[in-house]
Formats: structure tokens, C-alpha cells, sequence
């Protein structure tokens, strides 16, 4: 994964959305989201629908969010906890909003990377010790501001928002998956960085490879010294909306993933909306909803939106062959494919027994070019392999060809099906 400490993010047009120009709080101690105590816990008001996605666009009296318009005076906008002026929303800005029985809605800003700008030179921006290449911005030392990036390609931003000193909380956050777990130094990297998370209290289940984590803390040499890690879940309303383009669908149609970051499972309850089960593909935009049913979130629509992408930022990948499993990656033929606490193993496999272990993996290969495994089964000896990759120099997944079969294919992402020994590939054509 690139590191984001080198990162330099280009940024066309970048709006800003910004309240009072603030002074660094840097010396502030930190402070976690409050979430209640005891005596006095934080009482939500039932909620009968959540919606999480981008702001689309912004009036002087409502916004929208995935098609949906909320008006401004029914709505509070918050960050942290506390109450902010309506004009901090900016189209391209992360959101997350629940609307109870009576029509009120709460607004929460969803940033993956909040913090104070340590430094500004010309169109760099350092933010929490990262550098950022924005155009058009009017930053300066000490604002504290709210970044969110594109969910398939964290390298672009899609909205800057500053706050003003009243409203700068006393850590910083960051959001992404967890990955280079360190379980006795007790570290993980998000999107780069290095968080300590030692002494941090931990909100709904612990911590793993995989997970998709919010973070807050204070940088101490270059680490994030974390106060607080929550794990992101499903909300408990009667229904949720989640809008967002398809980065991973297993060959079955049975699984897929929105923006790199939520995984559902399809259903008997689950409905298609303009269109079917097998359209589920990469880059295709849809709107899924959740509900409640026995206490846990089904997915009970499909919504697809006519427009798509031709680079949702990940391939599916598909190997079959003996593997070697060293705790965290299985290995075939030099390639590394990693295993994390999301993987889902069928065939009664265990961690304890992949190793060397004849298998066929599905799996995702990000932009980036890691691979995360999504599901991994027992495989059958067989005459005739699929495999889903990239053909080079005759070669998929380190397999050769034996019969130059795969000349025609040279440097595709396919799905191929060939003749195999055991050894060699032959006879491959595509997969139909």
C-alpha cells in the first residue's frame, strides 16, 4: 500500500467549506467521542432510517445525499459530537444521517482523515504529518480540518472542510482498514500510518486484520498513540441505505462488496431493482437497503443506478492450486495472497489447515496491487482449471502455458479456462 506520508494528492478543484478561521489546538490533551457514563449515558432517539454516503450537492436550504433531499431546517449537521453550522457541508463530504418517526434529522460528518495542518507550502499541505497537494485551498498552520477521500481510490480527495477553534475537537481521527497487524507490539497500519493502540479502549469487538476501523488520538513521533478504536457495524435502525459502486462480486453472484469497504450477502429476501443478480459487477453504481430482521441487517434491495465505471479500483481474482499458508498469506507459484479476519473459509476449513492444502480462492486485487482473499474452499484434482488474472508472457498466476494458448490473451485481466497437468496450462479460452 502506498504510504500516505508520500503521498501527494492532486486535487482539481477542491471545494472548502470553512467557519471561522481557527488556531491550533495542538497542546490539547486527548479526548475520545464522549459516549456517555453510568449516571448520565447519551440517549438516542429511535431512528427509523440511516443514510450513508456523499453529499451530491448543497442549497442555501437543503442538501442531498444519494438522490435525497434533507432541508436544512430539519436537520442539525454535527462533528464529534458538537453542533455545527449548516454551511460546513460541502458537496463530495462523507455523511452519515438518521431521520427518526418525527422527520428530524442528525447529520454526522464522516471524514476518514481528521486533524491540524502542521504546515502550508504553496499547494502542499501537511496534515498530521501527511502531505497533501491541494489546489485552490485557503489553509493555513492550525486549521483543523475534515478530509474525505474517494472510497475506491484513496489517493483523490473529494472534500476539505475547516473548523473553527469553538468547534476543533481535542483528537484526531482516521479511518480505513487495518492491515500489518502487530499483535505483541499491539500496532496496525491504517492507510499507511502507524497507530499504537495500546492503551486505547476498544468499541465493538477486537481488533484484527481486516477490520474497518475509526481511529482517534494524537500523533507522538510520527504514530497515532490511539485513545479510542470502534469498529464499524451496521446501524441498529429499521433500515439503512447505502449508495456507493461495486469493487468485488464473488462468481457466484451470491456475495459482493460496495466502495472496497461493506460486504453483503445476497439472499431469498433480497429484491433487484433495475436490473438482476447478474449484473452485480464491478463499476456498477447501485443503492443497497438494509433491515432489520431477528436483530440482524439483511440486505432486502438492490438498486442499480445506469451508470458505471470502467475502473472500480480492484479485479476479481480467482486461483485454484497447492498452497502454503504462513499464519497471515497464502503462497502459490511467488504469488502472496493475504488471509485476514473477513476471509471466509468454507469446507470446514480452519487457519490451522490451509497449509499446503490443494484450494481454489477467491480473492481481490486492489489498485495498489495487494491481495486480500475473500473466500477460499476446498479444491478437487481435476483435467481443467479456472483462473481469473492477468495473463504475462504466457503465464497466469504463474502457471505456463504448454501450447502458446495464452499468446492471444497477453497483458488481460480474463477469466480463463484451461487444460491443466498439474504442472502445465493448455487449451485455455475464455470462461464463459
Amino acid at each position: 500500500m502506498k504510504h500516505m506520508k508520500n503521498l501527494m494528492i492532486a486535487v482539481s478543484v477542491l471545494s472548502l467549506a470553512a467557519c471561522d478561521s481557527s488556531n491550533s489546538n495542538s497542546d490539547n490533551t486527548t479526548a475520545a467521542p464522549s459516549q456517555g457514563n453510568g449516571t448520565n449515558p447519551i440517549i438516542t432517539p429511535a431512528t427509523t432510517k440511516t443514510t450513508i454516503g456523499t453529499v451530491d450537492s448543497v442549497n442555501s436550504s437543503a442538501f442531498t445525499v444519494q438522490g435525497q433531499s434533507f432541508h436544512f431546517s430539519s436537520s442539525t449537521v454535527s462533528y464529534a459530537k458538537q453542533n455545527l453550522a449548516s454551511s460546513v457541508l460541502t458537496s463530495g463530504s462523507k455523511v452519515r444521517v438518521t431521520s427518526d418517526s418525527s422527520g428530524q434529522h442528525k447529520v454526522e460528518l464522516n471524514p476518514d482523515l481528521a486533524g491540524f495542518v502542521s504546515a502550508v507550502q504553496g499547494d502542499t499541505v501537511q496534515l498530521n504529518g501527511q502531505s497533501l497537494q491541494l489546489t485552490n485551498h485557503q489553509l493555513l498552520a492550525g486549521d483543523f480540518v475534515l478530509v474525505s477521500l474517494n472510497p475506491l481510490q484513496s489517493s483523490e480527495v473529494t472534500a476539505v472542510t475547516k473548523l473553527s477553534s469553538a468547534d476543533t475537537p481535542l483528537y484526531i481521527e482516521l479511518e480505513g482498514q487495518i492491515s500489518e497487524l502487530n499483535e505483541s507490539t499491539q500496532r496496525f497500519s491504517i492507510l499507511g500510518q502507524q497507530v499504537d493502540y495500546s492503551a486505547a479502549m476498544i468499541e465493538d469487538g477486537a481488533v484484527a486484520s481486516g477490520r474497518w476501523a475509526e481511529v482517534y488520538g494524537q500523533l507522538s513521533n510520527g504514530v497515532l498513540k490511539a485513545s479510542e478504536v470502534d469498529f464499524e457495524q451496521f446501524p441498529d435502525t429499521a433500515e439503512t441505505e447505502i449508495s456507493g459502486v461495486i469493487s468485488w462480486v464473488n462468481e457466484s453472484k451470491t456475495s459482493f462488496e460496495l466502495n472496497q469497504r461493506y460486504s453483503f450477502n445476497v439472499t431469498t429476501a433480497t429484491r433487484f431493482e433495475q436490473g438482476s443478480a447478474n449484473e452485480l459487477q464491478p463499476g456498477r453504481y447501485v443503492e443497497v437497503t438494509l433491515k432489520q430482521q431477528n436483530n440482524q441487517s439483511v440486505l432486502t434491495e438492490v438498486e442499480f443506478n445506469n451508470q458505471s465505471i470502467s475502473t472500480p479500483g480492484s479485479q476479481r481474482v480467482e486461483v485454484t492450486g497447492t498452497m502454503t499458508f504462513d499464519g497471515t498469506h497464502l503462497q502459490l507459484n511467488g504469488f502472496s495472497f493475504a488471509v485476514n479476519s473477513l476471509t471466509e473459509l468454507e469446507d470446514g476449513l480452519t487457519l490451522q489447515t490451509l497449509d499446503s492444502q490443494y484450494l481454489q480462492i477467491e480473492a481481490v486485487q486492489r489498485a495498489d496491487g495487494s491481495i486480500t482473499v475473500k473466500e477460499v474452499e476446498k479444491a478437487g484434482i481435476s483435467a481443467r482449471i479456472e483462473l481469473t488474472g492477468l495473463v504475462q508472457n504466457n503465464s497466469i498466476w504463474g502457471y505456463q502455458d504448454a501450447d502458446n494458448s495464452l499468446s492471444s490473451f497477453e497483458n488481460q485481466w480474463l477469466e480463463l479456462d484451461c487444460s491443466f497437468d498439474g504442472v502445465r496450462l493448455s487449451a485455455c479460452v475464455l470462461d464463459d
